[in-house]
């Protein structure tokens, strides 16, 4: 069992994830009561995006010990990666129900409240992933994206101001903020939020797409030009910088 342990966690960390899963179930094989194993093998399937195979190995650990909250919590991300939200939702809370404790769950779990548009469930979840841990700097800035949603635009400007707080180099947190100013009509700061965005995040799409809107309602036309080249430079696809592009060629 040993050999073929490690032989799989070298094998996973060289990259080799098809590898990784043979190992991993040869394992298995010799000891089916290895909980963690039935887990681990879930973990590498789901990176290679075979979800479906991935919740059977979960489930195969969870019958072993029912108590297991490490599989209810990646349960939670499996199925929220599939868009079975509500699945998502009871996976997390199962979790929760076990370790109350546990502020990456409650965070989780206020994503997926977020994406079933259930807002005051998402504050809620994400204000007990706080209390639980006050520099949690990503359930800051995702509680400050609702209270976007919401119009709640002071609140959402605290909350992405104390996720840098606790996290500086935070693109994301960075990017919402500047998204905030613009609204607020402070276009100088938000383009100053969106250019510290960018140099902690040189591919950061949406940061470059903001930035150039941001450039365009100063009338810095070229300036603007340029970030939407490079947003789509990233990615040619992209459909708001090429509205955004055709916009200020007009």
């Amino acid at each position: 069992v040993e050999s073929h342990y490690s032989l799989g966690s070298s094998f996973y960390e060289s990259g080799k994830l098809e590898e990784t899963v043979k190992c991993y179930e040869r394992v298995i094989e010799l000891r089916p009561s290895f909980k963690e194993m039935h887990n681990n093998l879930g973990n590498v399937l789901k990176e290679l995006g075979r979800s479906d195979e991935a919740v059977l190995s979960y489930d195969k650990a969870i019958l072993i010990d029912p108590n297991f909250v490490e599989v209810y919590f990646n349960l939670g991300t499996t199925f929220q990666e599939l868009n079975q939200l509500k699945n998502a939702v009871r996976h997390y809370q199962k979790a929760i129900h076990i370790k109350p404790n546990y502020p990456e769950a409650h965070n989780n779990l206020g994503v997926a409240f977020k994406e079933l548009k259930e807002f005051d469930s998402a504050i809620k979840a994400y204000q007990m992933a706080i209390n639980i841990k006050p520099d949690y700097a990503e359930a800051h800035n995702n509680i400050g994206i609702v209270f976007r949603e919401l119009g709640q635009l002071d609140d959402a400007i605290k909350s992405h101001e104390a996720a840098l707080s606790f996290l500086p180099d935070y693109a994301e947190a960075h990017n919402n903020l500047g998204i905030l100013l613009m609204e607020d009509g402070k276009l100088n700061n938000a383009i100053e939020r969106f250019e510290r965005a960018i140099s902690i995040d040189t591919s950061f799409i949406e940061a470059f797409n903001n930035l150039g809107s941001a450039l365009m309602e100063l009338n810095q036309f070229n300036l603007s030009l340029e970030n939407f080249q490079k947003a789509l430079s990233i990615n040619p696809n992209y459909a708001e910088a090429h509205n955004n592009l055709s916009f200020t060629l007009l």
